[in-house]
């Protein structure tokens, strides 16, 4: 079985104050000193590989560990953050005003306006999971770092959880989420976990 860590990128100016999507942000200094200090923590594990959504904010993030390890960052467009359409770069105070955003975010799996289908983003998502757990050896500790919403509605769709319950999966800012794939069912078995 493959164990993957899902990590969310550290913060930038954009965290808990807009809606970035694919507005490619770079991490703020609090985002650059907490990806260093995930990074000497998690450089500790036999990590096998490290994957990254090919954004700014996740490639920081992914450098940070692939340089303490002694590993090449691999980009990934099946890892890129969802498409917020419309959406992107709206403050989370006016989203709360849009009827449509409020019944997003309580039942998600639609269509994000201008944006993407949620369904094909857990499908390119999933699709490459499968992909790399046949790929990687069994034991192996595949590092992928990605977004907030990216990791929502992966942990939702391998806990067989409507995608409109993914919201009460708190994902924050360099978070580390363990999914093991490969055996009879998936296991998430870590969540949310803080280390810087």
């Amino acid at each position: 079985m493959t164990d993957f860590l899902l990590i969310r990128h550290t913060t930038t100016d954009d965290v808990d104050d807009r809606l970035a999507g694919r507005i490619d942000t770079p991490l703020n200094e609090i985002g650059i000193a907490k990806a260093r200090q995930l990074a000497d923590v998690l450089c500790r594990s036999d990590i096998s590989a490290i994957y990254t959504s090919p954004m700014q904010r996740t490639i920081q993030t992914a450098e940070a560990l692939a340089v303490a390890c002694g590993l090449a960052v691999q980009p990934d467009e099946a890892f890129i953050q969802v498409n917020y359409g419309d959406w992107e770069s709206v403050p989370y105070e006016e989203l709360q005003e849009i009827p449509a955003w409020r019944f997003f975010i309580t039942t998600p799996g639609g269509q994000v306006p201008g944006g993407e289908h949620i369904d094909d983003v857990i499908q390119r998502v999933a699709h490459r999971l499968e992909i790399l757990s046949a790929k990687h050896n069994e034991d192996d500790v595949v590092v992928i770092v990605t977004h907030g919403s990216i990791i929502r509605f992966t942990l939702a769709h391998y806990l067989g959880l409507p995608v409109g319950k993914s919201n009460r999966l708190k994902v924050l800012p360099g978070s580390v989420n363990g999914l093991r794939l490969g055996g009879r069912e998936p296991i998430v078995f870590k969540l949310n976990h803080q280390y810087a």
